[in-house]
């Protein structure tokens, strides 16, 4: 294998196919990019087992090969190359690595023994906006749990329909909901949960506009936008049935300001990052909300800001954490915060919304110390 290829390019491609190599494994191989040159160009290619990428590139090939190389070694030289064309060329068990002056040679593994990567034959596949599926993300993606024994709940659960998509992300103290409508020309229903680590790299991955291909298996899932392939296997369900969890008659509304609410609960969530449930206490009376953290070894805050409420007065505590999550993940000026009791969850959603769509988080109460 002998090809060219320009610096800068060669070294964003490695980047993105290093981010899916894995820290640790007892697997060698998996520690590698796998380097393919052929009449169809040039693809860089690298895998967790889980999770699959397959990038195609422009390049120069002088003669086709295949090399699996070192990951991290290999994007660390690129890197430091200068933006100039850089010269790879197979040798006998190495990878040499020209540009301008500089030579590299570094080992390389049996590209036999590099795994046999998905395929994306016999799936249903479809097309969806890629901005609207990375922002849908973007807005769900916050409350997935991280809790490693309840493993329907490390990823998003996506519904598909020939209407619409859904999401839904909860770790079981709080929960993210967005619908929107698209018409997604599908045969079939789905409901798949795609892990944390395929939606981080569709993150990275997706343009803000343009088409998004998809292919829904039985237990695979793949994402093409451009040149790039995502492969993830997806988590087996169920998913919690968090239509049963989101309440029906929170008919107490107050209207605020999101950025209002986001920075005072931010300086006033300054006391609260040292407590174990990072509780804060919003005072809700008429036409004001007063934030308040209060313990008496670490001290008070107090904030009021203008907020529209014409209910009876009420006290609910929050994980200020959680809260200012979802404050950051809302695109909006206004936000409704639909409330029943302090000891109900509260729903938070925007007050604008585009026809057809849904979006709200629900955060569940803490019982208010003292």
């Amino acid at each position: 294998m002998k090809i060219t290829i320009s610096q800068p390019e060669l070294s964003r491609l490695a980047s993105m196919a290093g981010n899916v190599v894995p820290n640790k494994s007892t697997l060698p191989i998996l520690s590698t990019i796998l380097l393919n040159a052929s009449g169809e160009g040039l693809s860089l290619s690298a895998t967790d087992l889980d999770l699959s990428i397959v990038i195609k590139a422009d390049a120069e090939i002088e003669s086709h090969g295949t090399v699996a190389i070192p990951a991290k070694r290999f994007s660390d030289i690129v890197r430091k190359l200068d933006s100039v064309d850089v010269v790879l060329e197979q040798k006998e068990g190495s990878l040499s690595i020209s540009c301008g002056r500089a030579h590299f040679q570094i080992s390389t593994m049996d590209a036999e023994d590099f795994p046999k990567l998905p395929g994306t034959q016999g799936v249903e596949t479809f097309v969806a906006p890629s901005g609207t599926f990375k922002n849908m993300i973007r807005r769900t993606r916050f409350a997935v749990s991280q809790d490693l024994a309840r493993p329907s709940m490390n990823g998003i659960f996506m519904e598909l329909n020939s209407g619409n998509i859904t999401m839904v992300a909860t770790d079981g103290h709080r929960l993210s909901f967005y619908k929107k409508p698209e018409d997604l020309q599908l045969d079939n229903d789905y409901g798949v949960i795609i892990p944390s680590k395929a939606l981080d790299q569709l993150m990275r991955l997706l343009p803000d506009d343009g088409d998004l291909e998809i292919g829904i298996g039985d237990n695979q899932s793949f994402f093409k936008t451009g040149d790039i392939h995502l492969f993830t296997r997806l988590i087996e369900g169920p998913f919690p049935n968090y239509q049963q969890v989101v309440p029906k008659g929170n008919s107490k509304t107050m209207s605020i300001n999101k950025d209002a609410l986001l920075v005072a609960t931010d300086r006033v969530a300054t006391l609260a990052a040292s407590l174990t449930t990072r509780q804060i206490k919003l005072i809700i009376q008429k036409d004001q909300l007063a934030l308040e953290v209060a313990n008496s070894e670490i001290g008070k805050a107090r904030e009021e800001i203008e907020a529209a409420y014409d209910e009876e007065e009420m006290m609910v505590g929050y994980n200020a954490t959680y809260l200012l999550d979802v404050l950051k993940n809302m695109d909006c000026e206004e936000i409704n915060f639909k409330l029943d009791r302090p000891d109900n969850a509260g729903i938070i959603e925007p007050a604008e919304l585009e026809d057809g769509e849904e979006y709200f988080s629900l955060l569940m109460p803490l019982k208010l110390s003292d």
